[in-house]
C-alpha cells in the first residue's frame, strides 16, 4: 500500500500506476511499503490412499463413527454408509 498526502488529504493505493496518477494531482508520497523478501513455503502432499512404511498409522479405533465416516469418503470408499463401526475400521485398515 503506498500512502499519499495533498494538503490535508491522505490516500492510500495499492499499484504505482495509482501512485502515479495521483501524483500527477499534486500529491506526495508519504510512505510506501518496505519490499520485504519472501521466502517460498514448499509444502509436500501425498495421496490419502498411498500407504508406505514411513506414513504414520491411523488409529480408527480411537475415531467416531463420524470421522470414520469423513475418512471413508476421502478415500472413497463404496457403501460405507450402511457398514458398521467396526466394519468400516477393517475396511479402512485395508487400505
Amino acid at each position: 500500500m503506498i500512502e499519499l498526502k495533498r494538503r490535508n488529504v491522505f490516500k492510500v493505493v495499492s499499484t504505482p500506476d495509482e501512485a502515479e496518477f495521483l501524483i500527477g494531482q499534486g500529491y506526495e508520497i508519504v510512505s510506501q511499503p518496505q519490499k520485504t523478501e519472501e521466502k517460498p513455503v514448499m509444502t509436500e502432499e501425498k495421496p490419502l490412499t498411498e500407504n508406505k512404511e514411513e506414513d504414520v498409522k491411523v488409529d480408527y479405533r480411537s475415531m467416531t463413527m463420524a470421522q470414520l465416516k469423513a475418512t471413508a469418503k476421502k478415500l472413497k470408499v463404496k457403501g460405507f454408509n450402511s457398514l458398521s463401526k467396526e466394519a468400516l475400521i477393517m475396511v479402512l485398515e485395508s487400505l
